[in-house]
């Protein structure tokens, strides 16, 4: 019930960046988004890369002009469209329409895996469900990229909002099974719009057994004491 609504709530957004921020208004802090999420990310050059929630391609263009493929999954069908008509010239995209949960890629299929904003919208067992493909899909050593917005105290979906907005430490559970690389808030909502909750983690699938955590290499942060705004 949660998904459809999430569906027709982004059925309705105009297929424009700012219509991906859900901000009228944003082209400035939009970019400024974009590019610092971008720039946390680990040389994607030459890899395989797959892009979760795709939407309309903000980031789809950067990812394929360094990378050798790049395979976009997004389940609105104009948002599919209209990624395709932004990047019609790049050669070495895949456009799935789909689910992202009834996707399926064979093991070891990507370097790099990308998400922002799509863990919000799925149940807690869709999250783990999800999560232990994104494992699987990753070659060993390859790395995940995820940024989600968080609360302070969890807040399930309302009537009016189908979206889990989930803590850090609820997160930092869920990505125990990888090794931390990297994680923070993103610089730009908090410049923008004095939200801290915008948070990302890079992480990594271990490459042997041994690198594996034994329960969590992952630190809980500082505590945030901003209340949360809408994503």
């Amino acid at each position: 019930m949660e998904r459809e609504k999430a569906y027709n709530d982004w059925n309705r957004r105009d297929a424009t960046p700012c219509g991906m921020m859900k901000h009228v208004e944003c082209p400035e802090f939009e970019r400024e988004d974009r590019l610092e999420m971008l720039s946390l990310l680990p040389q994607w050059c030459g890899k395989r890369v797959l892009e979760l929630g795709a939407g309309i391609g903000r980031f789809t263009g950067a990812l394929a002009k360094e990378a050798s493929h790049l395979t976009t999954v997004e389940w609105i069908p104009q948002f599919v469209s209209e990624n395709k008509r932004r990047h019609s010239d790049d050669k070495n995209i895949t456009y799935i329409c789909g689910d992202a949960m009834q996707t399926e890629f064979s093991e070891g299929s990507f370097d790099l895996i990308f998400i922002s904003w799509l863990f919000l919208y799925l149940e807690d067992n869709e999250v783990e469900e999800l999560l232990r493909k994104i494992e699987r899909w990753l070659e060993p050593g390859g790395v995940f990229f995820v940024r989600e917005t968080c609360a302070l105290k969890r807040v399930n979906p309302s009537e009016k909002n189908p979206t889990y907005y989930r803590t850090i430490k609820e997160y930092d559970k869920l990505l125990s099974s990888f090794v931390l690389k990297k994680e923070g808030s993103i610089k730009a909502w908090i410049d923008y719009m004095a939200q801290p909750f915008s948070c990302y983690w890079l992480v990594e699938k271990p490459s042997s057994l041994s690198m594996r955590p034994a329960i969590s290499c992952i630190p809980v942060r500082e505590s945030i004491k901003t209340p949360p705004l809408s994503k």
